[in-house]
């Protein structure tokens, strides 16, 4: 029997594990249900080949079935490397934004494996977080290998190699509908180096947001969600139904411009306030 590893990072701010995986930046973490009250809330996921489970407790992050050689890895996932201190003092500067920030201060926004994340946001278009999760679900339990945690069976994420290979008859089990072109047009791209995420990292957020509507089916919001969430660009800023309404009633005039350079960080909050705090 293996013994379990665990890894564990000292946090300045506390993280809210579930929020974070759970507001809709991320999409393959459940809440493991703890039979003690006392017990830590624990979020289960798949992240590459490997399954996680990822709690806090007494001021540290813990991340059991990683090992040392992940510790950068997960450092880069969770966003330790960003100093939220310096960014929430800068935003309660603004009243607004500060009453955004009491709903939902331990938020943060991760960067996640580029494919997972492009693909993802093609199949997030125009659906709610349970059906996102119900179709990439789908994928993974269709096409990704499967891996055992705990006793129970859990999938990776498709390569893009295997997705490639897919027919419009083979896509239509996941009842995705308009998408089904963008994410078969993805996978080609990716798999056949037509499209080289690695050519990203040296480009300027609005060359990131341009290069990736050359995919099929991303538009601005995609393009967006994906530059965020696995590319780390911290400027970008998705716009869908409900950030639209918050700027109209939070922000008409935009956001301040001291907050542009870390916008989409600022619209998890905004996002989860006007959902939550307002609707």
């Amino acid at each position: 029997m293996k013994t379990k590893t665990t890894l564990s990072f000292p946090l300045e701010l506390p993280i809210d594990v579930e929020a974070t995986l759970d507001c809709g930046q991320a999409f393959r973490w459940q809440r493991v249900d703890n039979l003690s009250s006392t017990s830590p809330i624990i979020m289960r996921g798949v992240v590459g080949g490997k399954v996680y489970d990822v709690y806090t407790q007494d001021g540290f992050l813990y991340i059991d079935n990683a090992t040392r050689d992940e510790e950068e890895f997960f450092k880069n996932y969770f966003s330790l490397d960003v100093d939220y201190s310096e960014l929430q003092g800068i935003m309660k500067k603004d009243v607004t934004l500060a009453k955004c920030l009491q709903y939902a201060p331990g938020i943060r926004v991760l960067r996640q494996p580029f494919e997972e994340v492009l693909f993802s946001f093609l199949i997030s278009q125009n659906n709610n977080i349970k059906r996102i999760k119900k179709i990439i679900n789908t994928m993974c339990e269709t096409w990704g290998d499967r891996i055992s945690y705990e006793g129970v069976d859990y999938y990776t994420f498709p390569s893009v190699e295997t997705l490639a290979k897919l027919t419009t008859d083979d896509w239509a089990i996941l009842h995705a509908g308009y998408r089904v072109p963008g994410l078969m047009d993805a996978a080609q791209k990716l798999s056949s180096g037509d499209f080289n995420p690695e050519c990203l990292e040296t480009l300027s957020y609005e060359e990131v947001f341009k290069k990736l509507q050359e995919i099929h089916g991303v538009g601005p919001k995609v393009s967006a969600c994906v530059a965020l969430f696995g590319l780390g660009y911290f400027e970008a800023f998705p716009i869908d139904v409900w950030i639209k309404r918050a700027m109209a009633e939070l922000f008409p005039k935009g956001l301040p411009k001291n907050i542009l350079p870390f916008a989409g960080i600022a619209q998890q909050y905004i996002f989860h306030y006007i959902r939550t705090a307002v609707h």
